[in-house]
């Protein structure tokens, strides 16, 4: 099947719109995921703190039944 002129002219501008669309994507897919990861880093570092807290909570819990007994 013949493609004329404009129809492949058509069709290429196609492709490269299509190519340059694909690319802004990937780039404010890389953006939002960027601060996804940002974010999970943040919440990472309090459950951190949670948990030390947690931990030292235990121990003195474990200290003061020891210095009871």
């Amino acid at each position: 099947m013949a493609v004329d002129g404009n129809m492949g002219s058509g069709l290429a501008a196609m492709n490269v719109a299509n190519a340059a669309m694909g690319a802004a994507a990937m780039v404010v897919g890389q953006y939002y995921m960027t601060q996804i990861n940002d974010q999970f880093d943040q919440i990472n570092g309090e459950l951190d703190k949670i948990a030390t807290f947690q931990d030292k909570e235990y121990q003195s819990k474990i200290y003061a039944l020891v210095a009871e007994v």
